[in-house]
């Protein structure tokens, strides 16, 4: 298991999850090429969101190959939206 931290500098969390998530879709379907083999199951599902402080958690699985250890890799992603406008006070 590894984590990712992401820190949005412009649009919501929301719109980077449907963003990402179309990419992979397009790269698992074939429509978009890179270097690796994507795989559909290696979306983003939503495991918190906290709109008020402008945070998200993600989690993620992906395939592995070659001399790895295990034959997936679990991925955390925290984004923290800093383009927000309103601060977030200490006392919530």
């Amino acid at each position: 298991m590894v984590a990712m931290i992401g820190y949005l500098q412009e649009h919501s969390t929301r719109y980077w999850h449907r963003q990402i998530n179309e990419w992979i879709s397009e790269l698992a379907d074939g429509k978009a090429r890179d270097a690796c083999v994507w795989g559909r199951g290696e979306i983003l599902e939503l495991a918190e969101e906290n709109v008020k402080v402008g945070a998200a958690r993600y989690h993620s699985v992906h395939g592995r190959t070659g001399d790895a250890k295990t034959d997936h890799i679990e991925i955390h992603h925290l984004w923290i939206d800093m383009n927000r406008t309103t601060p977030v006070s200490a006392n919530g």
